[in-house]
């Protein structure tokens, strides 16, 4: 019980001095306004401006990702007196380091309307300010399962606020007991994508992780598929070479019977983390 509990203080402790990084590497001088924790939350993550949404009435991103994870958000209050442009420009700085990729960002009026941001999506009346003096940043942390949204925006009476919400997924255990149930249950379960920045390196790490759980899957899983999706940009790379790049590797390793099969963008997974990802795939698998 005593170690339970270290741990989560730690990962609270840990939770606490990145959101301090966070505001620190941008922002010297800042007063928080308030702060919000959540453990499980179901999240939209915006990847388009805001719009009204014909089907349902609602206010929402013109695109986004549906996921669930821990969220956390901050909204500051800029005190350094720092102008509009000074700031956005600190915010620039920080977001284009390697350690983010950048899923989408918008300024000014491209962004939609600050009322229908800060009220219907941020649901933080104090970032409701001029349409012209808004910015936004989506990114992902590179090589995790965080997500970060940095909001920016000046009020009529000038004063400056800068909003982060961050949305961390919990980390899925990829093993025989895992893929198994979720193939039983859900009939597809996703096991390595392709960035498509060296098609045969990223062969490799998937074909390590079908090696490693292969053997503790029951004897019926010979008649699951590997399914490639590909979307986007991702349609216009060919698939044979993937998949032959694949059964390859996975020759090598002796697994030789599950069929690989190309569906290019006929199923599509809202909560997809790359436009080009390999699925296992249970045909008998019923709803």
């Amino acid at each position: 019980m005593q170690s339970i509990s270290f741990f989560v203080l730690v990962v609270l402790l840990m939770s606490s001095v990145a959101q301090a990084n966070v505001r620190e590497s941008i922002f010297q001088s800042v007063k928080v306004i308030d702060e919000q924790k959540e453990d499980k939350r179901l999240y939209f993550l915006p990847l388009g401006r805001i719009k009204k949404d014909t089907a349902s009435g609602r206010l929402l991103p013109a695109e986004y990702k549906r996921l669930n994870g821990q969220f956390e958000s901050v909204v500051w209050e800029l005190t350094g007196g720092l102008s509009l442009k000074e700031a956005r420009a600190k915010v620039e700085t920080f977001v284009t380091q390697p350690r983010f990729k950048m899923l989408f960002q918008c300024e000014k009026r491209d962004c939609g309307e600050s009322f229908a941001w800060a009220n219907a999506i941020f649901q933080q009346p104090n970032l409701y300010g001029n349409d012209r003096a808004q910015a936004m940043w989506v990114l992902k942390d590179a090589g995790t399962r965080r997500y970060h949204l940095f909001y920016l925006i000046e009020r009529p009476n000038r004063r400056i606020y800068f909003y982060e919400e961050t949305l961390t997924l919990e980390d899925q255990p990829l093993d025989a007991e895992f893929v198994s149930a979720h193939l039983n249950n859900t009939g597809r379960v996703v096991v390595g994508t392709f960035p498509l920045k060296d098609v045969v390196q990223e062969a490799q790490a998937i074909a390590e992780t079908i090696q490693s759980i292969v053997s503790g899957l029951p004897a019926h899983s010979k008649g699951y598929l590997l399914v490639l999706h590909r979307h986007g940009k991702a349609l216009k790379a060919d698939p044979q070479t993937i998949i032959h790049a694949l059964e390859q590797v996975l020759a090598k390793q002796g697994i030789t019977q599950f069929q690989v099969k190309d569906v290019a963008n006929l199923a599509p997974n809202s909560d997809a983390e790359t436009s080009c990802w390999l699925e296992w795939v249970n045909p008998s698998w019923e709803p």
